[in-house]
């Protein structure tokens, strides 16, 4: 698919749900429920957003909507991290560096930060910028994926084993187990998205 036809899709999820006239109108804009599951497209997103003019203020908890206002456009980067721990110490190295924390939050299979830098007297951070202060990154993805490909399998697991179970005994299906079904189907489909996104962010990472 083409990288228009992909912002397209992209689009279709996009709903702006509130917002007032004005250089300093605040726009929240909602994307789907696993967009933030996707690294590469969350910073590449953001950073379009930036440049004309949508300036980001924060990201609910969910991760699916986010606020902006309108101001001057500007050239920034942003990055995702996904630390094995997150502490005061950990947020202290990395704004003595100039980045910002945006967001933060634990997820299935691990925790997700997402840090900015904008334009500072005409100096752009890069990418290797960013991996060069951060040499843990591409070891967290590794565990971050296989954490994710464990849970998948593990999640998908029940799910094919409980459709097994109904097939061979239709009497034994209730409010509970259907509950039980959905929360496994759900959670198997989550650990997907997570183990998607965190591979293609890999792939990005490791061709920097």
């Amino acid at each position: 698919m083409s990288e228009n036809g992909e912002d397209q899709r992209n689009t279709c999820y996009i709903k702006v749900i509130n917002g007032n006239k004005g250089p300093n109108e605040l726009i929240k804009i909602k994307k789907n429920r696993f967009f933030i599951y996707y690294p590469s497209k969350v910073e590449k997103w953001i950073e379009e957003m930036e440049e004309k003019g949508f300036l980001l203020n924060e990201i609910n908890r969910r991760g699916n909507i986010f606020s902006f206002t309108r101001g001057e456009k500007r050239k920034a980067k942003c990055f995702v991290d996904l630390p094995d721990i997150i502490d005061k110490d950990y947020f202290r190295t990395y704004i003595k560096l100039g980045w910002k924390p945006i967001y933060n939050t634990r997820m299935l299979g691990g925790k997700m930060v997402l840090w900015m830098k904008s334009e500072n007297q005409g100096d752009v951070c890069s990418e290797v910028d960013f991996l060069n202060s951060n040499k843990r990154l591409t070891k967290n993805m590794l565990k971050v994926i296989t954490s994710n490909l464990v849970n998948f399998l593990i999640a998908l697991y029940f799910f094919v084993n409980m459709l097994a179970t109904v097939c061979k005994s239709p009497y034994l299906v209730d409010m509970f187990y259907i509950g039980l079904n959905t929360f496994s189907a759900l959670l198997a489909f989550s650990a997907f998205c997570f183990l998607h996104g965190s591979i293609a962010y890999f792939v990005k990472l490791k061709s920097l």
